[in-house]
């Protein structure tokens, strides 16, 4: 019990040093961050194929330029590796790994909250997805398009994003933050048969990301 309460007293001890107010006089100008989240894309449609990849964990940074309190320009990475799979009626196979690394260039808007160091922010932004696709080859899909399938490389593209989170200031240089962002991107992707006829179109990568991490503000 002894034990029990002097951890709580050391928590809140913790609390008190860290949680403490941040005036609203005080003008940042920059921030720096890193985070970890979630990665999560849409399924596709390609040519009456289902095309459908897997949720991954991503890690990333960001740097932010803030003109006043409220409203503030962010530059964001990650890196995004997942295996994408095609469906058709009962057969499913294993396209190959799809990498991603998505640059955003985003414009945010703070809402404080009030009587509390938290700010809620809305945002939307333009970048750029750098993609590199491997495909597998394997006899499954053979048997899946009945014809050997040859991938070309899937293009890079223009990128766009809405954005929403919360960030909390946990002392005068410190803060956390979490973050949701749907990225929107439409790469051209095309395939070659075996008789070297050409299918190709954009095919919808839409995309959301979670994260939450931690920053670094001056």
């Amino acid at each position: 019990m002894k034990k029990i309460n002097l951890l709580i007293g050391l928590m809140a001890v913790l609390a008190i040093n860290f949680l403490q107010p941040v005036f609203a006089d005080e003008q940042i100008k920059y921030s720096a961050g890193l985070f970890a989240g979630y990665y999560n894309t849409s399924s596709s449609n390609f040519n009456d194929v289902d095309a459908s990849f897997e949720t991954a964990m991503v890690f990333g940074g960001a740097v932010s330029y803030h003109f006043t309190p409220r409203y503030s320009i962010e530059l964001w990475t990650t890196k995004y590796t997942t295996d994408m799979s095609l469906s058709f009626d009962d057969k499913n196979a294993k396209l190959g790994e799809l990498d991603q690394t998505p640059i955003l260039l985003t414009g945010r808007f703070q809402f404080p909250i009030r009587k509390s160091n938290a700010d809620i922010y809305l945002g939307a932004g333009v970048g750029y997805a750098f993609n590199d696709f491997k495909q597998v080859n394997h006899s499954d899909l053979d048997d899946f398009f009945a014809v050997n399938l040859e991938t070309k490389q899937m293009d890079d593209c223009i990128i766009w994003a809405l954005n929403v989170g919360a960030e909390m200031r946990i002392k005068k240089n410190y803060a956390l933050f979490v973050d949701l962002k749907t990225i929107f991107s439409e790469p051209s992707f095309d395939v070659i048969f075996e008789d070297g006829t050409a299918s190709g179109k954009n095919v919808g990568l839409n995309a959301s990301v979670f994260s939450f991490g931690f920053k670094y503000l001056f």
